[in-house]
């Protein structure tokens, strides 16, 4: 005889758990952001840590099909300084549009974009940072 009860509450309780991430997502959808930057200056991998025939790399065997492609950025032996970009995501936490997010997505950032669930973008600035 096969007792088929403790798969029906694994189902029951899998779907629960379903309709409690939809909900929650519903709730918060609207204080999740997604935050971007632009910055000049050190790549958060600098050359001697990327692997040797990388793009990127002092003398790595891609590294003329992708300036001929993409034009010289700076960066290593180019016309300026790197420049890197990063992407994340934070929350709203005050209404006035205090949102908090990981130090690493935001550090040395020159320029900082914020989208909202909506696709509204608007720029944003580091008004405290902990380490």
């Amino acid at each position: 005889m096969h007792d088929c009860r403790g798969a029906d509450l694994g189902a029951a309780a899998g779907r629960a758990v379903r309709r409690g991430f939809r909900a929650a997502g519903r709730r918060l959808v609207g204080v999740v952001v997604n935050v971007s930057t632009q910055a000049v200056g050190p790549a958060a991998k600098t050359s001697q840590d990327a692997p040797q025939n990388s793009p990127g790399t002092p003398g790595a065997p891609l590294d003329e099909f992708f300036r001929d492609f993409f034009g010289d950025k700076g960066g290593p032996g180019g016309s300026g300084p790197p420049r890197t970009a990063s992407l994340g995501s934070g929350f709203i936490i005050d209404p006035a549009g205090l949102i908090v997010t990981n130090n690493h997505v935001i550090a040395n950032a020159e320029q900082i974009t914020v989208t909202l669930s909506d696709d509204t973008t608007m720029q944003a600035q580091v008004i405290g940072a902990t380490r």
